[in-house]
């Protein structure tokens, strides 16, 4: 027979209000000792609590929302582990959603299939949709990642200051041809990368080399390199919009017979476990995933227990990681 809530508190000799603030992280006056010995009893007992009722009686759910227009690489799962990790640690349940790319202001936003606490937006600008959808009963909202909204509460990423940081770095290896490996998807005004690599041309006096790939893929980046190359010959530095595609292009310049970095120098953004593991080690940008998803949640939390505290708004710095596959000989 499974135990409640009140089997619980008996056992424990606490009441059952106690247990259940504990179990809704409603702990403010609940001490740290009673907290972990009602913890401890929920796992032991194998506790499992009714959501739908829980919900009814606090008017929370315990859910939160996480939207991406992506969720297929390795840095995406990145992101999707440590927020996991943060909520898990507060009873919180992740509801995982990808939206469309197109985010047009006249489209509605999506729509919330469950009842959820909060949404953490990940590189989706759909929370600026929101504000003229008023009549609709939104939760709060957090919007994370690179691609944020600046109207909302948000911790974003400066890779302006990341892809700056890489170019430099290419042109201090002595490289004078730097190109940049992007997808069509990408192609576009107010990519922060993008503007970052037409500044740098423009300031150092350096021609613009855009290599515009179909998708955002290792094979895509792969085929769309080895294209560009045999018909107007190699960069002598090539800078790539993510790991996935500078993974894709280091394939393609070997399968090309070239040297990684003598001859082409070649950097990559985000920071995936992968980078660290070819033969020539790839330089990277790294983001701040951990701190930024730690933050968030934190930004959302308070959100949820505040609704009317001032906004909240962060932005983190990357860093440039350097390994073999920019230093040259």
């Amino acid at each position: 027979m499974r135990k409640t809530i009140r089997d619980i508190a008996k056992e424990l000799n606490l009441s059952h209000t106690t247990v259940s603030r504990v179990l809704n992280n409603r702990t403010d006056f609940i001490s740290e000792r009673t907290r972990q010995r009602v913890l401890k009893a929920i796992k032991t007992a194998g506790y499992q609590p009714n959501l739908a009722a829980r919900a009814l009686v606090t008017g929370r759910t315990n859910l939160i929302a996480f939207w991406s227009r992506y969720l297929h690489t390795p840095f995406q799962v990145r992101v999707v582990q440590a927020l996991f990790t943060q909520l898990k640690a507060d009873n919180y349940e992740l509801l995982i959603r990808s939206v469309p790319e197109d985010t047009d202001s006249e489209l509605s936003p999506p729509r919330l299939e469950f009842p959820t606490d909060g949404v953490i937006a990940f590189e989706t600008a759909y929370p600026l949709l929101w504000r003229t959808h008023e009549t609709t009963p939104y939760p709060p909202v957090v919007s994370l990642g690179a691609y944020y909204c600046e109207k909302t509460d948000h911790v974003g990423i400066d890779l302006f200051y990341g892809a700056s940081l890489a170019l430099n770095h290419l042109y201090e290896a002595g490289c004078r041809r730097i190109a940049y490996l992007l997808d069509q998807a990408s192609n576009r005004p107010g990519d922060a990368r993008l503007e970052a690599y037409l500044t740098f041309c423009r300031e150092s006096g350096l021609q613009a080399e855009q290599i515009v790939a179909p998708l955002q893929t290792r094979s895509s980046a792969r085929e769309t390199l080895k294209h560009y190359i045999e018909t107007w010959g190699a960069p002598t530095g090539l800078f790539c919009i993510n790991d996935e595609m500078a993974i894709g292009a280091y394939r393609a310049l070997l399968d090309l017979k070239l040297n990684v970095p003598d001859d082409v120098a070649l950097v990559g953004c985000d920071g995936i476990e992968d980078t660290e593991y070819l033969e020539r080690p790839l330089s990277t940008i790294v983001q701040p995933i951990e701190e930024m998803c730690l933050i968030g949640w934190q930004f959302l939390r308070n959100r949820i227990q505040n609704p009317d505290s001032p906004p909240q708004q962060l932005v983190l710095r990357p860093q440039l990681v350097v390994r073999e596959s920019s230093v040259r000989r």
